[in-house]
């Protein structure tokens, strides 16, 4: 019986033995699961992490791209402005010339109108001239008459007053048809390239805003553009 007891004891002890190693491994195995559950835990986050950069990275570069060619319509549309611009630029010299060409002209007719009335007065002044002579042969023939010449003489008085009533009735006919006509012509003129030249300056100057704001815009696109493609943007 002691034998049997001794035997039993043992088996017991044995089976304890086998029990606590069979409860630390089970407890190690747990622990392990627990581990490896974390580990996978992390690397699925870690795994959403990328996937959500993933995702932010490719939107900065479908932005991006939009951006560009938001950028590529605006620079095009720009050429055209700057072209306008141009055409304008070229406009604004014609019509400049046009002014100078015109003064130019005012100043050939006034000098034009300068002589006209210069070869009126000499003619008025050699008529004048001819009168005065024509009365003193007249007195002169009162005190030696002479049938030619003093008919000649009285011919050339009785039509020298209509002559001269004439020419200075003509000179101030064409003095005041060249007057008129020039401050017409001067008047129509000069407004009409006023006006010309103001619409052009005024076209120009809103030209030159818009212009001054596309490039504004642009620049802040563009710096908006390089602060989403930073990796510190994109992280955030």
């Amino acid at each position: 019986m002691e034998a049997e007891l001794s035997e039993i004891e043992l088996r017991r002890a044995v089976l304890d033995g086998d029990a606590k190693q069979a409860a630390s491994l089970l407890t190690k195995h747990q622990e392990a699961i627990q581990e490896m559950n974390k580990l996978l835990t992390a690397s699925q986050k870690e795994k959403q992490a990328l996937v959500e950069q993933m995702t932010a990275l490719q939107k900065a570069l479908t932005d991006a791209d939009l951006e560009k060619q938001s950028l590529i319509r605006q620079t095009n549309k720009l050429e055209k402005d700057h072209q306008q611009l141009k055409r304008y630029l070229e406009k604004s010299e014609k019509e400049k010339q046009k002014v100078d060409a015109y003064l130019n002209r005012s100043t050939k007719d006034r000098n034009n109108t300068k002589a006209a009335i210069r070869e009126m007065e000499n003619e008025n002044v050699e008529l004048r001239e001819q009168l005065q002579c024509a009365q003193l042969d007249k007195a002169f023939l009162a005190y030696a008459p002479s049938s030619g010449l003093h008919v000649s003489i009285l011919n050339l008085e009785a039509s020298a007053p209509a002559k001269l009533c004439e020419l200075e009735k003509s000179y101030a006919q064409r003095m005041s048809q060249l007057t008129m006509q020039q401050r017409a012509d001067s008047g129509n003129e000069v407004d009409r390239l006023r006006q010309s030249l103001k619409q052009a300056e005024r076209a120009l100057e809103a030209r030159e805003r818009a212009h001054r704001q596309r490039v504004r815009g642009l620049e802040d696109q563009v710096m908006g553009a390089y602060s989403c493609q930073n990796p510190v943007c994109v992280a955030r």
